[in-house]
Order: C-alpha cells, then sequence, then structure tokens
C-alpha cells in the first residue's frame, strides 16, 4: 500500500529573505499604480467612446437648455407699452410754421420701432434752378444738462434732443440749432456757427449770407424718461418724429 501526504494543498509563504521582501513591495507598487492609472485615463476613455456608462455625476447638463425662451423675465427697466402711448402730438415751433413749409418741405421721419437709426441725412436742399445750397443733418440722442447730477441725466435710449446741421455748399462753416425736451414742448438750448438762439427757438436757421432754413418738428410726446441710474422720472420723450425743412431767401 502507498504513503499519501499528509496534504496535497498549495500554500502560499512569504518569503523571509530580504529579496524577496523587495519583490512583493515591487509587486504591490505596480498593482497601485495600475490601478490608479486606470480610474484616471482608462475609465473616461472607454465612457468618452460609449464603451461604459456614464455615471451621473460625471453628466454635463445645461441648464440653459431646458429654460424655454418664453419663460425669461422681462427687464425691469423696459419702458412699459402704457409709457409707450404719445400724451400729446405736438408741432415745434408752431403748428403754424410747419403749415408756412408746405407739402414740399424736405422731411425725414424717427421712428422708434428703429432705434438706432438717429442720423437721419436730408436730401440736398435746391435753388429755383435745381443748385444745391445745403446738406442738413438730423441727429436724435440724449439731452446732457451740465447742472444736472449724471446719475439724473436722460438714459441714452430715451430720445430727448434733436441736433439740426447745415453746411451751406459755398462755405465750409457748419451752423446747428440744438433742441432739447422739457416741459410741455422742446426748446433751444444750444446755437452754433451763424445760427442764433433766438433763431432756432422760433424755427430759422440762417447762413452768413442771410439766406437760411425754417424747420419744425411733430413729435408724439411719450411721458416719463428714465435716468442713467435707472430710475424713472416725469418728463417728456419724443416718440415718432417728423422734422421738415424748407429754404428761406435773405431778408
Amino acid at each position: 500500500m502507498m504513503a499519501t501526504p499528509a496534504s496535497s494543498r498549495f500554500t502560499f509563504r512569504l518569503p523571509n529573505t530580504r529579496g524577496g521582501a523587495i519583490a512583493i513591495a515591487a509587486a504591490i507598487a505596480v498593482l497601485g499604480f495600475a490601478l490608479g492609472a486606470s480610474i484616471l485615463f482608462v475609465i473616461p476613455a472607454l465612457q468618452a467612446r460609449g464603451l461604459l456608462g456614464a455615471s451621473r455625476a460625471g453628466r454635463v447638463i445645461d441648464v440653459r437648455a431646458r429654460l424655454p425662451i418664453e419663460s425669461i423675465p422681462t427687464p425691469v427697466d423696459a419702458r412699459s407699452e402704457i409709457w409707450m402711448t404719445p400724451t400729446a402730438r405736438i408741432t415745434f415751433p408752431s403748428e403754424s410754421r410747419r403749415s408756412e413749409l408746405g407739402r414740399n418741405a424736405y422731411t425725414v421721419i424717427y421712428d422708434p420701432a428703429r432705434p438706432t437709426q438717429r442720423v437721419l441725412p436730408f436730401p440736398a436742399v435746391q435753388d429755383a434752378i435745381g443748385r444745391p445750397l445745403v446738406a442738413p443733418l438730423a441727429i436724435l440722442g440724449s439731452y446732457v444738462d451740465q447742472r444736472t447730477p449724471a446719475p439724473s441725466l436722460p438714459d441714452s435710449r430715451d430720445v430727448t434732443q434733436v441736433t439740426l446741421l447745415v453746411a451751406p455748399t459755398d462755405t465750409n462753416v457748419v451752423s446747428s440749432c440744438v433742441l432739447a425736451a422739457a416741459g410741455e414742448n422742446l426748446r433751444a438750448v444750444s446755437a452754433s456757427g451763424s445760427a442764433t438762439l433766438e433763431g432756432c427757438a422760433s424755427g430759422i436757421l440762417r447762413f452768413e449770407d442771410g439766406g437760411g432754413i425754417a424747420f419744425a418738428i411733430t413729435y408724439d410726446r411719450w411721458p416719463n424718461y428714465r435716468t442713467r441710474s435707472g430710475y424713472w422720472f416725469d418728463g417728456a420723450v419724443l416718440g415718432h418724429t417728423e422734422i421738415a425743412i424748407a429754404a428761406i431767401d435773405a431778408s
């Protein structure tokens, strides 16, 4: 009868030599490095290729994509519809001045629906035989009163000023009238070149040779104006505006 070994199981024994200990430590280090590299590089790469499902924490969700456009609130500084309803239709300096200009006057229109179109060139004003006399230009903007603190000045989005510039073709002098919204109507606040403040207030801009242009401004008056600080004050703002001019002879 053959003798049977006491046990046939494999038994792992740690080496008790210095070389064996170093080998085991090196194996543990390699195993840890491989595990760390797989966590940092291999698993994200497999997820990017769709080979592994992305974890919930790893998803990037753009919250903006879930917001419908119509849910975005209206800015608090927007002009309400009722404040775009004209309180009056006014003509500067007077309706009689506009009647004097007649239907053949040269006109430009400012439409609040196109708020960026505030530089309005006129066709060249011609004399009786068709020669160009003057090239007028109207510029709409925001009136800046140097006596008013900056936060209380009108915001640039509201039209509170009209500047009328003219340059006669036979001279290099550029003349202008500046009109600002004040009270119930516009008022002349500045004049340059051959223009005078009194003339601008009456709708007349004279040239150096004595000729000039007569003008009238008809506009919708909107209530309240927005300040640079975001507050609303009682005052006038120009809505839909027509500026009409016509040449006048020297007198």
